[in-house]
């Protein structure tokens, strides 16, 4: 069996809350994860999630280890040979500069479905 991490890491606050750019790409996340995973394994492969709470000391610290995803170590961003930006965020995050992943046309808050799923499938492919 071949095994997959993916590791989320965000901010989560005292109440245990994260903002909406986080919150968004993790339901990004699930999806692409419940659909995935069972599909995978009829091929030998076995994806794990974890998700990873950032301390608010950590984070004003560096505000972008928050919405950050590694898959099998590397950062999305690496994977994909794409750009990491930063905008104002929201809630928890207060006004920090947050990360933002930029690719040839746009700047994006939440990580997309399309980016989740072309990660797992070139490190997969890189793998096999």
């Amino acid at each position: 069996m071949t095994t997959i991490t993916v590791e989320w890491h965000r901010l989560v606050d005292e109440k245990g809350e994260t903002c909406d750019r986080c919150n968004k790409t993790y339901l990004n996340l699930e999806r692409v994860i419940d659909v995935l995973k069972p599909a995978f394994k009829n091929f030998g492969i076995v994806l794990e999630f974890e998700k990873r709470s950032i301390s608010m000391e950590e984070f004003n610290k560096n505000p972008l280890l928050s919405n950050q995803i590694l898959v099998d170590g590397k950062p999305i961003e690496e994977v994909l040979s794409l750009k990491v930006g930063k905008s104002p965020c929201c809630g928890p995050c207060g006004d920090n500069e947050c990360r933002t992943i930029i690719d040839d046309n746009s700047e994006k808050e939440e990580v997309e479905v399309r980016y989740i799923l072309n990660a797992l499938l070139k490190t997969i492919a890189n793998k096999l």
